[in-house]
Order: structure tokens, then C-alpha cells, then sequence
């Protein structure tokens, strides 16, 4: 949230003024490239996200005052985020992103669907955010804490984090596997049109999965009140953070292209 947007910024520039610092073309698609793969790996709405979520926990609990550094750090965020959706280095510095299919993709994109599906069970199985009330310990995983907030009233919150931290993972994992069938064995091709769509999507949003994670550590950072209510962070946040990696670089693996040849 800080040395990734504070990178993306001083390349902007960069790239903007590329001809005023003699930056060569050959430099230049080094840092273009650089920039697009940051890119994909800016998590600054979902930080933001997480935070209105903790707030909203937290103001359950104790008076919230909204003060300046909240209104600051929004800005920032917005103007950040519509820096990232006008600016394309690539019409910027006139290159063309064309490269060849990757002959090892699928082995690829396998491994690390693999690899998130050994990780699903303990990001689901063990404790997430334990809380501490009153010198008792709740154990909560993923599915404990949308539940709580479900039975506090709460209708929004739980179904983002579910959506976000449960449904699309799957949504990944099953869709790439699909792809990657109807590349191989030339199956429902007819569908590839909407199989590119969906793969965009959710290529795109994957980085939401994350939204637990923060909201999880900033309720460790303010909810600490000594004996009487306590958030900590559960051994389950390795192993799901595992899980929304690996989806995401299998996806970054996958090329639709393969689904269009013929």
C-alpha cells in the first residue's frame, strides 16, 4: 500500500518524461514491463476496503472519530486508482504488447492450482482472527467470522467477505481448469467467447480474495483492549494468503489466446 503505489508513481513519471530523462526504447520496455507486472500486484482499493470493513467492526465496540488522516488517505486512494484505470504506458511510449504463447503455460497454470488446492483445507480449517472476550478464546476461521457478523445483523459486510474470500478462489480455480480442458481436448469451443469474458473478470477481481487478510490485521492493530476484547491473527492467514497467490498467478499464466486457435 505504500512502496508499490509510491513505485508505480516515479515510473508514471518516467515513462511520461521518458524523452526529457534520455531514457533509450530498449530501457524503456523494461520499465513498461515493470510497470504493467506492479501493476497486477497494487492491492491499494482492497487495503481501502478492508479498512471501511474494520471500521465499521470497530465502531460496534467504541466511539470512532473520523479524523483529517482518514479523508487524506481517501484522496489518496482515489486519485491512485484513477491514475491507474487513464494511464496505459503502453500507447504512452507507443510499444506494442504482443508476445508468443508460453509452450509451458498449462503445466504452469496446473502447478499452481495445485498448489492453491492444498492450501484451501487449513485456510478453511484453521483459526483466522481468534478473538478474546472477557479471558475466553473464539477460535474463529473464515466461515466463523462471516457468520458472526450474519448473526449481528450485519447483511453487507459477510456477503463481501464470502464472495471475496470463498467464492472467488473457486470461481478460479474451476474456471481455469475448464479453460485449460477446452484448450486441450478442443471441448465447448463454442463457448469461448464467454469462457474469455469470464476469464477477464475474474482475472481482475482476484486480488479482492485478499479483503479477509485486511480486514483480519487491521482488527488485530485496534481492537486490543487489554482482557476484555482482543483480536489476534490466526496461523489459517498463511495458508489462505497462499491460496489467493497461487490463483492469482495461475491466472497471470493463463492465456485466452489458446482457447482461439484453431
Amino acid at each position: 500500500i505504500i512502496v508499490i503505489p509510491i513505485l508505480m508513481n516515479i515510473i508514471t513519471l518516467m515513462i511520461i518524461y521518458h524523452k526529457a530523462f534520455n531514457i533509450n526504447f530498449r530501457f524503456l520496455k523494461k520499465i513498461v514491463g515493470f510497470y504493467l507486472f506492479i501493476k497486477e500486484w497494487n492491492m491499494i482499493e482492497v487495503y481501502f476496503v478492508g479498512l471501511l470493513i474494520s471500521m465499521v467492526k470497530l465502531s460496534e465496540l467504541a466511539d470512532v472519530e473520523i479524523l483529517i488522516g482518514f479523508w487524506v488517505n481517501t484522496i489518496y486512494v482515489i486519485l491512485l486508482y484513477i491514475n491507474l484505470m487513464v494511464f496505459n504506458p503502453l500507447d504512452f511510449a507507443n510499444i506494442k504488447k504482443r508476445k508468443s504463447v508460453n509452450a509451458n503455460m498449462s503445466m504452469m497454470v496446473i502447478i499452481f492450482l495445485l498448489l492453491a488446492l492444498i492450501f484451501i483445507p487449513p485456510s478453511n480449517m484453521l483459526p483466522i482472527m481468534p478473538t478474546y472476550k472477557y479471558s475466553v478464546t473464539y477460535d474463529n476461521t473464515i466461515i466463523d467470522g462471516i457468520t458472526a457478523f450474519w448473526e449481528e445483523g450485519d447483511v453487507i459486510i459477510p456477503f463481501i467477505i464470502f464472495f471475496a474470500s470463498i467464492c472467488i478462489p473457486v470461481l478460479k480455480i474451476v474456471g481455469l481448469s475448464v479453460m485449460l480442458i477446452m484448450a486441450k481436448y478442443k471441448l465447448w469451443l463454442q463457448h469461448r467467447k464467454f469462457a474469455t469474458k469470464y476469464y477477464i473478470v475474474t482475472d481482475k477481481i482476484g486480488k479482492y480474495s485478499l479483503l479477509d487478510v485486511y480486514v483480519v490485521v487491521f482488527a488485530s492493530a485496534y481492537i486490543q483492549y487489554d482482557d476484555l476484547v482482543r483480536i489476534g491473527i490466526g496461523i489459517a492467514i498463511i495458508p489462505f494468503s497462499m491460496v489467493v497467490v497461487f490463483t492469482m498467478i495461475a491466472s497471470k499464466y493463463f492465456d485466452t489466446r489458446v482457447l482461439w486457435k484453431s
